[in-house]
């Protein structure tokens, strides 16, 4: 999948959204991804709340406020993420990096995420963040 056009063809305000997840590391060419999770301000997820090709989407944590994603299953918008309470839009949008035009979220944010949600997948992931990063 090719992220940066799958993203691009929904025109998000760049400013009210932060790519998180398994597209922050696909964007620096870390790993592949099949979906683009996405955290996004209040007014961008109220208004995909009721957009037609939109529906509900539940979280990895029962106790987050769900999402919503498109009906293609490709792209999953959240107001926050990783059952960290300061893991908010706002924070992530601080420390986030814009790579060919589209805001990603920090990789030391991305990593603390995955710690949290701690499957297999995330772990790999992590081990890869930290490789990456003490390479730079």
């Amino acid at each position: 999948m090719d992220i940066f056009s799958e993203i691009k063809k929904h025109n998000f305000p760049v400013d009210e959204y932060v790519v998180i997840g398994g597209a922050a590391l696909a964007a620096r060419g870390l790993k592949e991804t099949n979906d683009i999770d996405i955290v996004v301000s209040p007014k961008l997820l109220d208004e995909y709340r009721n957009k037609e090709g939109w529906h509900h989407h539940p979280r990895i944590i029962p106790t987050e406020e769900a999402g919503v994603a498109n009906d293609e299953g490709t792209i999953e918008l959240y107001p926050n993420v990783g059952g960290i309470a300061e893991m908010t839009f706002e924070r992530l949008k601080k420390n986030s990096e814009l790579i060919d035009g589209v805001p990603f979220a920090g990789l030391r944010d991305v990593k603390l995420v995955k710690e949290v949600y701690a499957r297999e997948k995330d772990l790999i992931d992590v081990a890869k963040i930290e490789a990456y990063l003490a390479s730079k």
